[in-house]
């Protein structure tokens, strides 16, 4: 097959949760967040897999969460900047981990977990990365027109030449039953699917030292 004839894929990540991401979570649903279940930002551990048989790991921990500024150990509610977030987590990162984006729905019942609309949740993570992919092709930050109901403006669109950690954006709804701690969530990585399918114009190569 000719390269220009090979499609391109994307390799499904596979998730993994830190108990101390519950543990912070829980911290923060009980003494900030409460009964607000809006989309919190967060940060991801991308790490790429040391084989390539075995999938790359994208991984959340406390410091998936930026650092709760607030004294005698009471927790402030400072966590909806995305910029600090991302920022506090890539200070804890090791030199093989990439951080990306993303953001924690946390609901309040089983039920909600259950009927939520996962699918609307990619659809709008997707459309932040067609944004972020576009933002220097119009340079005004615009959505051009692309799907999405996160209400973003033109001061919240990354370029994702100058942040290719855009393309990663991940979701993660969860239900924290703090009583019987036990903890029920899905991730939701977006990928983009445009049609013609895109193809590669050589077959995949090594990189080199």
């Amino acid at each position: 097959m000719a390269g220009a004839e090979l499609p391109l894929r994307f390799q499904p990540f596979s998730s993994s949760v830190d108990v101390s991401f519950w543990q912070e979570l829980g911290v923060r649903k009980l003494h900030a967040w409460k009964l607000d279940a809006r989309p919190r930002p967060i940060a991801g551990f991308f790490a790429a897999a040391p084989h390539p048989r075995l999938p790359s790991t994208l991984a959340v921990r406390r410091e998936s969460f930026v650092p709760a500024a607030a004294a005698a150990g009471a927790v402030a509610d400072v966590d909806d900047d995305e910029a600090a977030v991302v920022a506090a987590a890539a200070a804890t990162a090791a030199p093989h981990e990439v951080v990306v984006p993303g953001v924690v729905i946390n609901v309040n019942t089983a039920e909600e977990f259950k009927s939520i609309d996962k699918k609307a949740l990619l659809a709008e993570a997707g459309g932040r990365i067609w944004r972020a992919i576009g933002a220097e092709a119009r340079g005004d930050g615009s959505d051009g027109g692309a799907g999405g109901a996160s209400g973003e403006g033109a001061a919240d669109v990354v370029d994702a030449l100058v942040d290719p950690a855009q393309l990663a954006r991940f979701v993660l709804v969860s239900f924290a039953d703090l009583k019987n701690h036990r903890f029920v969530y899905w991730f939701g990585f977006p990928a983009l699917a445009p049609a013609p399918a895109p193809t590669l114009a050589a077959p995949p190569a090594p990189l080199s030292a």
